[in-house]
C-alpha cells in the first residue's frame, strides 16, 4: 500500500478506499480493509523496547531489522554488474528527527541520509542509513569515514577481482585505493585540487603502489586517483570554450571516460526515490 501510494496520489489516503469512480483502486481494497491499515500503520514497530535497551549506541536502532532484512533481499540474486558505484543519497523528510540532515547545495537538502552501492543500471546492491559518527566497527573505528563507508558497502561483494568500482571525491583516498587493490576491486575516485590550462592533463604514477593520479581540465579541473585504469588511449570530446564561443574536439584520458560512464549508479535510484516517494503519512 505504501508502495503504490509513490506512483498513485490521491489527496487522502482514505480515498484509495472510496467508492467514487474517479478514485479509490480496486487493488488497494482487495488487499485490506481501511480500518485494518490504519490500524496496523499507528502500531507498527521493528524493534520492540526489551531489544532497545541493547544497543543504545546505534541511533537507527528502530529501523536496523528492516534495513538488515532489505538488504538481505537486495543480494539474494548476487551482484550481476561489473561496473558498481558508491555514493550517498537523500532522502527526503521534512519533520524533525534526530537523523535528519541539511545538504547545501544539493537537490534535496533535508532528509536522512544513506550511503548506497549501486550498479550501472540503478539497481541497489547494499545500502546503510548514515547516524553520524559510530564505533559500531571495531575493525574500522581508525579508517576514515569514506574509506569505512566504501569498505562496509563492499563487504557484499564475494568476488572482487570480477568488479570495477568507482566513487567521488567523498571517499578518495590513496591509502583505500591501496587497500582495495590488496583486496582485488579495480578502483577510480575523483580528487579535489588545482587548476590546469583548458583540455591539458598531467599524470603521476606511483610504481610502488602502483597507483595512478590523473589531472585533467574540462568546464573545471577534475582529478582521478585509480588503482587499475590507464591515461591512454586518449579520446576526443566536445568542450565549450568560453573564449571563441563555439565547442572545439580536446582530448580526454581513458580514464575519465570510465569515471564518466559507470559513476552515476547511485542517482539513477536517488531519482526514482524522489519521483515516486510515498505521499502517506503516520
Amino acid at each position: 500500500m505504501l508502495l503504490i501510494s509513490g506512483y498513485y496520489k490521491l489527496p487522502a489516503k482514505t480515498q484509495y478506499w472510496a467508492y467514487n469512480k474517479d478514485l479509490g483502486l480496486q487493488i488497494v481494497k482487495n488487499a485490506i480493509y481501511r480500518s485494518r491499515f490504519q490500524e496496523l500503520k499507528s502500531i507498527l514497530h521493528f524493534c520492540g523496547s526489551n531489544e532497545a535497551e541493547n544497543i543504545k549506541n546505534d541511533r537507527g536502532f528502530k529501523v536496523r531489522k528492516l534495513i538488515a532484512a532489505t538488504q538481505k533481499s537486495f543480494v539474494k540474486l548476487g551482484i550481476f554488474e561489473e561496473h558498481l558505484a558508491v555514493d550517498e543519497m537523500i532522502v527526503r523528510y521534512f519533520g524533525h528527527h534526530a537523523l535528519k540532515q541539511f545538504i547545501r547545495g544539493k537537490p534535496i537538502r533535508f532528509g536522512y541520509k544513506f550511503w548506497v552501492l549501486c550498479g550501472v543500471s540503478g539497481y541497489c546492491y547494499n545500502f546503510d542509513l548514515y547516524c553520524g559518527k559510530s564505533s559500531s566497527d571495531d575493525n574500522r573505528t581508525d579508517s576514515l569515514l569514506g574509506s569505512k563507508v566504501v569498505l562496509n558497502m563492499l563487504d557484499v561483494v564475494e568476488e572482487p577481482q570480477s568488479y570495477r568500482v568507482f566513487f567521488d571525491n567523498l571517499f578518495t583516498g590513496y591509502e583505500l585505493l591501496v587497500h582495495l587493490r590488496e583486496l582485488g576491486f579495480q578502483a577510480t575516485g575523483t580528487v579535489r585540487e588545482n587548476r590546469l590550462k583548458r583540455g591539458t592533463y598531467s599524470f603521476r604514477f606511483d610504481t610502488n603502489e602502483e597507483i595512478i593520479f590523473v589531472r585533467w581540465l574540462d568546464n573545471t579541473c577534475v582529478n582521478i586517483r585509480t588503482n587499475y585504469d590507464t591515461v591512454e588511449p586518449f579520446q576526443k570530446v566536445q568542450c565549450w570554450l568560453k573564449k571563441y564561443k563555439a565547442k572545439d574536439s580536446v582530448s580526454q584520458p581513458h580514464v575519465f571516460k570510465n569515471y564518466r560512464g559507470y559513476v552515476r549508479g547511485v542517482d539513477k535510484p536517488d531519482w526514482w526515490i524522489s519521483k515516486y516517494a510515498t505521499t502517506l503519512r503516520a
